[in-house]
């Protein structure tokens, strides 16, 4: 009546058992223990636990130890590479020491409190190999101790609708019983397999080390309100959505998309009411991207890829920003000046880039661009925006003189969209340091007092389009060859072309606001139609 303790042992070792042992200590106790210690085994053992049998780990072939009414289960195994498979836990307490050893623990099915302590070595968990999470029915606890250790949670034949939560330390939803998770410590790899369902994802945090999320099929939203560490996320199949919020200095995220027709918004409310999840891509107001505080990658897949930046918080002062690329990679950037460990990094295979600013005074350099590229300097409708500068061909060093930097559009690739909605905005778009002859086209949509227009340029090296809207100054430097300009119409504002060296012709065919022609360079013969 009793609590009992019944060890099963000798010298640290479990292989004399060479007949069926089964183990009852009855209902009467509350605490009964059964010990089954294998530490002193210095051989590769294999076996299995269900949830009241062990076989394997040198107990005789086709024996088994089998118990019931234990309160506590300690299983502990030797010190050589051991594999052990949990097909069940009892409903009660089950812990599992795998000791040293390169070990490998599968589990795919638990009824019971189970904690794993797989100690030194380079140890494997895998949960579970079958791909459906909903076996796991009580709360599993890992510490993979030390050296290089691998945690897998995989759900991947899941077919049906799951939800769960992701944080530094545990995983709960996609099927495991309600109230209960998996937590993990001391983990250098976590891979985690979602299903074919459409899955959501909320990702509170990652641990310090390798975080690998694979969303397989389905139409999946991933909400991270922070990363950490280095974190692979792959949408893989169908129309994903990704939420990024924060990310630590030592956060290296990357987010491969795959065939789908994928978004990826980065944004911090800074109102509770504006938190996950956001079903609409317009300007998510009052956000910011402060807190991202690390680089950012973006690998598209081959669907249409968008991907939309909010920095919309009125408390955020003026800001510097700059489109960029790396070097001749195929590597492009969205970077804050005031941050630039903190880009927004993707490769040319993004088919559409949608930033949206604050209504403070910003500045924009575009240098490099392969997406198609929506800017929107102030909230859209904004009645309290402030000058904002847009400098396209040249940096923001030579933005402090425009009208003599020797830029170029040669990396704008597709079509760039300016929206300003202050007072004072002004344009550049610098293309001086061409050496080639220019066609160059200036255009405007003219309805009310409308301040919409489009710079065309074209050479040997390029092939630019840059659209503005409720801009009041429009700037255009051409080459210094012999360019070709054709002013189809102006804006209702100021436009100021700088036709440069060359022997140039300009034709003017309709103005609708007070336009400039202009040389800066030595006097040459220009011919205006």
């Amino acid at each position: 009546s009793g609590d009992d303790i019944v060890r099963v042992s000798n010298l640290q070792r479990i292989n004399d058992i060479q007949a069926n042992l089964n183990i009852d200590l009855g209902t009467q106790g509350s605490g009964d223990s059964l010990i089954l210690d294998d530490s002193g085994e210095n051989a590769t053992q294999t076996g299995v636990l269900t949830h009241n049998t062990l076989t394997g780990f040198g107990v005789a072939p086709s024996k088994t130890i089998s118990y019931l009414n234990v309160e506590q289960l300690d299983l502990q195994l030797g010190n050589h590479a051991d594999t052990l498979t949990i097909l069940g836990s009892h409903t009660s307490e089950t812990n599992i020491d795998t000791n040293s050893g390169n070990d490998t623990v599968y589990v795919e099915n638990i009824d019971g409190p189970t904690n794993i302590n797989t100690d030194e070595g380079a140890d494997r968990i895998d949960v579970h190999r079958s791909g459906r999470l909903e076996d796991i029915s009580n709360t599993l606890t890992i510490d993979a101790g030390s050296e290089t250790d691998t945690l897998i949670i995989n759900d991947s034949n899941d077919s049906q609708p799951q939800t769960g939560t992701l944080t530094d330390q545990s995983f709960a939803g996609f099927g495991i019983t309600a109230s209960h998770l998996i937590a993990y410590d001391n983990i250098e790899s976590l891979d985690i397999d979602l299903g074919s369902g459409d899955d959501t994802l909320l990702i509170e945090n990652t641990h310090s080390n390798s975080t690998v999320i694979d969303g397989n099929a389905g139409n999946d939203v991933f909400n991270a309100t922070q990363l950490n560490g280095i974190v692979d996320l792959n949408t893989n199949a169908d129309n994903d959505q990704i939420n990024l919020q924060k990310t630590t200095v030592s956060a290296t995220p990357r987010f491969t998309t795959g065939s789908g027709d994928d978004e990826i918004r980065i944004y911090e409310p800074t109102q509770p009411s504006l938190a996950f999840p956001v079903a609409e891509v317009t300007p998510i107001l009052n956000s910011t991207m402060q807190n991202v505080l690390s680089s950012v990658l973006i690998d598209s897949g081959t669907g249409h890829d968008a991907m939309f930046l909010h920095i919309t918080s009125p408390s955020i002062p003026g800001q510097s920003y700059q489109l960029d690329r790396e070097g001749l990679t195929d590597i492009y950037t969205v970077n804050r000046t005031s941050f630039p460990e903190a880009e927004i990094r993707y490769r040319n295979n993004l088919e559409s880039l949608t930033a949206y600013f604050d209504d403070s005074q910003n500045r924009l350099s575009v240098m490099h661009t392969v997406a198609e590229t929506t800017v929107f300097m102030d909230p859209p409708e904004s009645t309290t925006g402030q000058a904002d500068n847009i400098y396209v061909g040249m940096t923001l060093t030579q933005s402090s003189t425009p009208s003599t930097a020797l830029g170029n559009v040669q990396g704008i690739s597709g079509t760039t969209t300016v929206f300003a909605s202050g007072s004072d905005d002004s344009i550049w778009v610098n293309h001086q340091q061409s050496t080639s002859p220019t066609f160059a086209e200036l255009s405007s949509n003219d309805i009310g007092q409308s301040r919409q227009g489009s710079v065309t340029l074209r050479d040997s090296n390029t092939d630019a389009v840059i659209k503005y809207s409720d801009v009041e100054s429009v700037n255009i430097l051409t080459g210094g060859s012999n360019d070709d300009i054709y002013i189809d119409n102006t804006h209702r504002q100021t436009t100021t072309v700088y036709t440069n060296a060359g022997s140039d012709t300009v034709n003017i065919r309709a103005i609708s606001g007070e336009t400039i022609i202009s040389e800066t360079l030595a006097a040459r013969r220009k011919s205006i139609i």
